[in-house]
């Protein structure tokens, strides 16, 4: 049985409950759209806090220099319970290969990235 503490019980009296928790998003629109995605904001309860982007933003490559195509091959591959050997064998690829691209030692070309994007759905261009 669970029992709720103190500062929970606080909370939802206060009505900060589950159902009332807020959480904060940032997100990119063309300027064109800009008034009415804010007016829709606010129709569903939200604010909105104008911004200029951060100067300490750096491109994500900068930030994760050891992240490649092949890591989203793995995780890909990973999460429909495949094997290499299964994946290698739907594509008409050698197990070898696959285990190079997903360790980042063989480039991803664009003919298998469009296999890739068909097997497990998305844009090939992820696997480039």
């Amino acid at each position: 049985m669970h029992t709720q503490g103190a500062s929970e019980k606080e909370a939802l009296r206060a009505g900060r409950g589950k159902q009332n928790r807020t959480v904060d998003i940032h997100f990119r629109v063309p300027e064109k759209n800009l008034e009415e995605v804010k007016r829709f904001i606010l129709t569903q309860g939200g604010t909105v806090e104008d911004s200029e982007p951060e100067e300490t933003s750096v491109p994500w490559k900068d930030a994760f220099p050891e992240a490649h195509p092949g890591l989203a091959l793995h995780g890909l591959r990973v999460r429909e319970g495949l094997t290499q050997k299964e994946l290698a064998e739907k594509l008409g690829e050698a197990q070898s290969h696959i285990s190079a691209m997903e360790k980042g030692k063989r480039p991803i070309g664009k003919a298998l990235a469009k296999k890739l994007a068909e097997a497990f759905g998305g844009d090939y261009r992820a696997f480039l």
